[in-house]
């Protein structure tokens, strides 16, 4: 193994780390996972027994480097070593990852977008890491649009493993090019990981009667919504309640709700609220249960420190718009 993790490291960068700084943090160790892309999600996991804890780190897409997920032994945290990079192709990105345990299987998922037009198909590309020393492909389930942008994984009370896949414009593509990719929020069952099967996907436009924040009209466009971004769109999903619940984010449409004990038909339950005055863009977020209530803990992804503009006109009396 040792051999191994020394040939991965060989491939990354070396140099100086940078500059530390933590406040009432204590720096334990530090790695350097190389240039040519801004990394992305991290994911830890302890995979037990001799094997131990682990760092799954993605990378970003621009520039569009295709370097794939970075798998970082943290079993001495003063000493973390790559140990091995999985998933890279040229013209795409491998931000969001998550690892889940499917019977005797640890699996990694991640969530494949492109950046360049020679990049394939963007989708959900699953990786046995049970070593994560060696890991090997288990399948790819490819989406429509750019791809999967954050993801979820869950294994139910049942045995029954989903994926939950926030699939950003699918809809925006079928409104205005005559696709039929489908709705952004998609569900697929992932129990065996070498043969993923598609069990639902859900979009506002398609398959709700969600109002405006900007307006009193039933959200028909992607591209409306509030503030500097106006866009409505699947950004990040979250699995709670063992996998009979999903949060996802839909940017200007708030955080939506889900009933999903049937994955083939998930029910739309509530979503959050923003005002006219708000900038919207519910970005990544996570549910958060303590003292017996939950909460979401949700950073909205500000592109513009200014307020939007607020629109009234004599032909709709008080109600206020959300102006571009």
């Amino acid at each position: 193994r040792k051999g191994v993790a020394e040939q991965t490291a060989k491939q990354f960068a070396a140099g100086p780390p940078s500059q530390l700084v933590a406040d009432n943090f204590d720096v334990l160790g530090h790695v350097n996972l190389g240039g040519g892309s801004p990394n992305g999600d991290v994911f830890f996991f302890d995979h037990g027994g001799s094997v131990g804890k682990y760092a799954y780190v993605g990378t970003w897409g621009s520039p569009c480097s295709g370097h794939g997920v970075k798998i970082i032994d943290v079993n001495d945290p003063t000493q973390p070593r790559v140990v091995a990079r999985v998933g890279g192709r040229t013209g795409i990105s491998n931000e969001d990852i998550v690892v889940v345990e499917i019977g005797d299987m640890d699996v990694l998922g991640i969530g494949v977008q492109l950046c360049k037009p020679q990049g394939g198909s963007g989708g959900l590309q699953l990786f046995d890491v049970t070593d994560p020393t060696s890991p090997s492909a288990l399948a790819f389930e490819p989406v429509p649009a750019g791809g999967v942008h954050e993801l979820d994984m869950v294994t139910r009370a049942d045995g029954q493993t989903l994926a939950l896949l926030a699939v950003p414009f699918s809809e925006f593509d079928d409104t205005y090019f005559g696709t039929t990719g489908g709705g952004e929020f998609r569900i697929v069952d992932i129990s065996d990981p070498t043969d993923p099967v598609p069990l639902a996907d859900w979009g506002v436009i398609a398959d709700s009667t969600l109002i405006n924040f900007g307006g009193d009209d039933e959200v028909s466009s992607s591209f409306q919504g509030l503030g500097y971004f106006a866009a409505i769109y699947a950004h990040s999903v979250r699995a709670a309640d063992g996998g009979m619940t999903a949060y996802v984010s839909y940017w200007d449409s708030g955080v939506l709700k889900f009933d999903i004990s049937d994955p083939t038909d998930p029910q739309l339950l509530a979503r959050t609220q923003y005002g006219v005055e708000d900038d919207g863009d519910a970005h990544s977020m996570t549910p958060y249960d303590v003292g017996g209530t939950r909460y979401i803990l949700q950073n909205d992804e500000d592109l513009d420190s200014l307020s939007p503009t607020i629109v009234t006109s004599s032909a709709t009396g008080a109600t206020e718009y959300s102006g571009i």
